[in-house]
């Protein structure tokens, strides 16, 4: 069951795009706190979970996982022109693909 936000990301992906970056900036800020996904601490892929339940709610992101390296399996890749604001970019930080953002 998909919630009421969800057609927002088919009908105006600009919008949702903008509502991504937006609820992102909200957490500057935070501390960091390995495997957090709240206010009071976020990991990277925290983050990226806490942002995207934020704008589109549980229902459309259920399945969304939750760690740098099952994201990377999840999304679609893009070549780096293609990127646009709300995208993910993996980052390879230790010799393994290890961070999100």
């Amino acid at each position: 069951m998909a919630s009421a936000e969800a057609p927002v990301l088919v009908a105006a992906p600009k919008k949702a795009r903008a509502s991504l970056v937006e609820n992102a900036r909200r957490y500057l800020g935070t501390p960091y706190l390995y495997g957090g996904s709240s206010a009071k601490g976020l990991d990277c892929s925290g983050l990226v979970y806490r942002v995207y339940l934020d704008t589109f709610g549980v229902a459309p992101i259920s399945s969304l996982p939750r760690t740098a390296r099952d994201l990377f399996a999840f999304v679609e890749p893009l070549e780096r022109k293609d990127l646009q604001p709300g995208d993910l970019v993996f980052f390879d930080t230790t010799g393994k693909l290890s961070h999100v953002g």
